[in-house]
């Protein structure tokens, strides 16, 4: 703008926005203006894409503080992007999960107060996981319980069809899985059984004995 007396407005998507009115003495001077982060604590930027390049939008986000615990989610955009604002400063670990992809589930990232942090997480389509249960007293079926290399539980993560429990002699399909190593535990009554595996490139079978 050009001019006495022009408003200047500023804005950022991380920062609060300002509207003054300024006295503008020459069209080449320069003007300062000092912008206050939005809220208090951290802010955390991510766009959410597909190995193939396109955004995911309905893609929900999590930052999970790693000392307090604090869980702070949201769903990412038409730009497949979320904005997280007023998060605790220190670890987080960043959970993302959509249908059809596989979740990435342990994403680790630090935070500092005030200052925005920028990041992509891409998805992938990954691999199901077909398991076949061990006999059981009784008969009695076995809850399934899968972690990621961190011995988080991912349960919740996985697709809606991923099947929760096992018939003992037969199988049960998880999944989709990205590439990585995980564990699964069968429970029944008193009884349990736990395996690693490794994800790579294909579908995976696994007896469990």
């Amino acid at each position: 703008s050009k001019g006495l007396g022009q408003h200047l407005l500023v804005a950022d998507w991380a920062y609060e926005r300002i509207e003054r009115r300024v006295a503008i003495e020459s069209p080449e001077a320069p003007q300062t203006v000092v912008l206050d982060p939005e809220s208090d604590g951290a802010s955390l930027r991510v766009t959410v894409a597909a190995r193939s390049g396109e955004v995911v939008t309905g893609a929900l986000v999590t930052a999970l503080h790693r000392d307090s615990l604090d869980r702070r989610s949201a769903v990412s955009d038409d730009l497949g992007a979320v904005l997280l604002r007023g998060l605790p400063s220190g670890p987080i670990r960043l959970i993302v999960s959509r249908e059809p992809f596989a979740p990435a589930t342990a994403i680790a990232l630090n935070l500092d107060e005030h200052r925005v942090v920028e990041t992509t997480v891409l998805l992938e389509n990954g691999h199901l996981v077909e398991i076949v249960a061990p006999t059981s007293s009784g008969e009695v079926p076995f809850s399934i319980i899968v972690r990621d290399h961190e011995g988080n539980p991912i349960n919740s993560l996985m697709a809606a069809e991923s099947a929760l429990v096992v018939e003992p002699e037969k199988g049960a399909t998880i999944g989709p899985l990205s590439a990585g190593r995980y564990s699964v535990e069968l429970r029944s009554g008193v009884t349990s059984k736990r395996r690693d595996f490794n994800v790579a490139d294909k579908p995976l079978r696994l007896e469990i004995r």
